[in-house]
């Protein structure tokens, strides 16, 4: 049965639909049995947009140019209006620009092709490809959904629950017991599951009792509640344990000597506020004084209300009066199971906290309530590290999958203008010209590069060395700015690192390029090392251990406090004309070396930003890298030195690699897929006609690749000399060659004396 696609064609030029409906035609007719396409021609916007609504439609072929709209603005009116992002949209026009094919893309178009440069085969590509994509990032939309909403259930799980559990069943016997109860009661598991449960609890879920724990160097007291559930299609009783022995210290110290519980209080690490009987503020930490951004003296005395003030970032509700409530209830009020609370500062600015506030009493009578507020900023900056770390690896897949084609386009470019420029290297003119299409080749080989850095094929390939030199590198980007001025801080014998020196050195000079640019009329920028050692951090996302740590300050404008947590997102940039990517490469490439980057700012002009790296020094006994610096040159013309066997699916690669072979003197032979490397190898074998070298694609689509290739090989003959070649994968095959059986590495693009300079080194 025929899969029907129905096109709807935005065009008002006669001619382009006419050539469009020949070339439907023509594809319906040669492909009858597969897929049928039903076209729909329409002149104008409104007429699109006033179809699409009352319409199925599964592509739309979109020319920028109508009578009532035109360029950007007709694909912006379109998806605001009609399509919202539901339907692929082709940009089909006549605009032949390259800035505004990627504005387009970046919009949500899935392709832009230039009229008088597609063929049938690239349109009806273009299409196919467009829905699959179209499915794919619906079906990824709704994964993504059911995989926030499981682990929003998991956190809030683990949020409301941070109390010992303990499940009995209708005889007390123990049924289930969770660490933290393991813990509090200082018993296994092992020793309560299914013998009666020791202590009395209330049976009434209102109703709370407390049980003192003697353990061995302490004795502290649980508070104990329970409720009756269903568990395992019995009744059962559900019990809750919370250590409440520090929260009865400190009300026992403010009942009877409060110079004592000051004292107390100033000692912990999370903010505590007392007031009296009056609601009014008796004792404040200096942590809870640092929160709420007041020192004591402008707090002590006031109402508590109008400092404590409490407020819901969802919704933007405040929490009204606490305080009063607790005195008036004498119940405890805390965030345990809620999000995103904060406490309004006095000078505006709103600090993630938990908090809890309790009665309290002198025998029965309610004498004043105490709160205890911890700032968990870093906390919340901890979650969203993880989120930004998962849309960056989303990103580098698909920047991954672009440049693997992209570097098999450009090794073919690179190959063929090296073979040209060899061959007329007598004509000075054709070779100058050779030689600017060669730079152009390079600098889309740089792009690709700067893809690669956020797919996991761009794992670094690490040296153990000093960091001072490649930051000395990085650096001579600031002589291009004469009023800019660079300071040094090093410290006295740095640690080596281990780390890649390439990418490294292109991460500091972006935040450089970005410390530059805030300083349009230019200054100092300070560039600190010193050697780091990072104990074990409650919340945070560093490890323990020792670092390099670098910090790069500038005298710039600074960035918004609002914007400070995006700096280091894809396309996020507070300047016009600016791709936003520098800083995301930086993040990326530190990352990936398991190091950690931040940037602070106050956002006020002069004082600038200051971004910080972290890169882990080198382990004990790792070498220096074996890489080899003299690199040779091909030169004159050797008879032939041996055959070299070339394995790629891809036609114009085999066919670039066999003539660049040639052209250094050897003899070239070409399979499609490892299987038939395999063969190949095995004649040659047979007959004692052997090869010189083995050169693999890493990544076979159809067929068994370069991982899988190399093993066979290797039992064929151990002494295989195999080169491993690719544009990108997901293995680290490219970074640890040797580790997989290959001894040499040839990234995709490569040029002539690439391929020369890796086949030498098999010598």
């Amino acid at each position: 049965m025929k899969n029907k696609t129905k096109l709807l064609s935005l065009e008002d030029d006669q001619e382009d639909i006419i050539l469009l409906k020949e070339m439907i035609a023509d594809e319906n007719s040669t492909d009858p049995d597969n897929q049928e396409f039903e076209a729909i021609f329409l002149t104008s916007l409104k007429e699109g947009i006033d179809f699409i609504l009352e319409n199925k439609v599964d592509v739309i072929l979109l020319d920028l140019s109508l009578p009532d709209s035109f360029r950007l603005d007709t694909l912006k009116n379109l998806t605001r209006n009609g399509t919202s992002g539901d339907i692929p949209v082709i940009v089909l026009t006549a605009l032949d620009d390259k800035e505004t094919g990627i504005e387009a893309v970046k919009m949500g178009a899935q392709e832009y092709l230039v009229k008088g440069q597609i063929t049938p085969d690239l349109l009806f590509k273009a299409i196919r490809y467009a829905i699959e994509r179209h499915l794919l990032k619906s079906r990824l939309k709704n994964e993504t959904i059911v995989l926030k909403q499981s682990e929003d259930h998991l956190i809030k799980i683990i949020t409301s629950d941070p109390d010992g559990v303990v499940i009995l069943d209708t005889l007390h016997i123990v049924r289930f017991i969770n660490p933290a109860a393991e813990k509090l009661l200082d018993r296994t598991r092992k020793y309560y599951l299914g013998k009666p449960f020791e202590y009395s609890f209330p049976r009434n879920e209102f109703v709370s009792s407390e049980i003192e724990i003697t353990r061995k160097k302490e004795t502290v007291i649980l508070e104990v509640r329970s409720v009756s559930i269903d568990f395992q299609g019995d009744r059962a009783w559900l019990i809750s344990l919370r250590d409440i022995s520090l929260k009865k210290r400190l009300l026992n110290a403010f009942s009877e000597e409060k110079e004592r519980l000051d004292i107390t209080l100033r000692s912990i690490g999370d903010g505590v506020i007392a007031a009296d009987e009056f609601g009014n503020i008796s004792i404040i930490n200096n942590v809870a004084m640092e929160i709420i951004g007041l020192p004591g003296e402008a707090i002590v005395g006031k109402p508590l209300d109008d400092v404590l003030i409490l407020k819901n970032k969802s919704t933007g509700h405040l929490l009204k009066n606490p305080s009063a409530k607790i005195m008036k209830t004498g119940k405890l009020i805390d965030s345990i199971g809620l999000i995103d609370w904060v406490l309004v500062s006095g000078s505006g600015e709103e600090i993630p906290v938990e908090f809890s506030g309790a009665p309290v009493r002198k025998q029965k009578e309610v004498m004043g309530v105490v709160w205890v507020i911890c700032d968990v900023s870093e906390k919340k900056e901890l979650e969203e590290e993880a989120i930004r770390g998962q849309n960056l690896e989303a990103l580098g897949v698909l920047a991954g999958g672009i440049a693997h084609e992209y570097n098999n386009i450009l090794t073919s470019t690179l190959g063929y203008i090296s073979l040209a420029k060899n061959t007329l290297k007598s004509d000075l003119r054709i070779v100058g010209r050779l030689k600017k299409v060669e730079q152009a080749a390079l600098r889309a080989k740089e792009i690709s590069s700067r893809l690669l850095t956020f797919s996991k094929g761009g794992e670094p390939r690490k040296k153990t060395e000093s960091i001072i030199p490649t930051l000395k590198a990085a650096s001579l980007i600031i002589t291009r700015f004469p009023g800019v001025k660079i300071l040094w801080e090093i410290e006295d014998a740095t640690w080596r690192a281990n780390f890649d020196p390439e990418q490294v050195e292109l991460a500091v000079k972006n935040i450089l390029k970005n410390s530059i640019e805030a300083m349009p009329e230019g200054g100092e920028i300070l560039v600190k090392v010193e050697n780091l050692r990072v104990p074990e951090i409650k919340f945070s996302n560093i490890r323990r251990g020792n670092y390099i740590k670098i910090s790069i300050s500038d005298q710039g404008t600074g960035v918004p406090c609002d914007f400070v947590k995006k700096v280091f997102a894809p396309y996020f940039s507070t300047k016009q004309n600016a791709e936003g990517m520098g800083l995301t490469t930086a993040y990326s490439i530190i990352r990936k070396h398991g190091g950690w980057i931040r940037m602070k700012s106050r956002g006020v002009a002069g004082e600038g930003s200051v971004v910080t790296i972290l890169l882990p020094i080198a382990s004990v006994g790792n070498d220096m890298d074996e890489s080899k610096s003299d690199i040779p040159k091909f030169g004159a013309i050797n008879p032939i030195k041996g055959k070299v066997l070339v394995m790629d699916d891809e036609p114009f690669i085999r066919e670039v690699a066999s003539e660049l072979l040639e052209t250094l003197c050897y003899e070239a032979v070409v399979a499609e897929s490892g299987e038939e490397a395999l063969i190949i190898y095995r004649e040659a074998l047979k007959t004692n006609n052997l090869f010189f070298a083995v050169i693999l694609d890493l990544v076979i689509p159809s067929g068994m690749g370069g991982k899988e290739c190399i093993r066979k090989l290797l039992e064929l003959d151990p002494n295989v000399n195999a080169i491993v070649s690719s544009g990108y994968s997901n293995d680290p095959v490219m970074a640890n060659y040797k580790d997989y059986g290959f001894k040499g590495v040839l990234p995709k693009p490569y040029q002539l004396d690439d391929l020369d300079s890796t086949l030498e080194n098999l010598k």
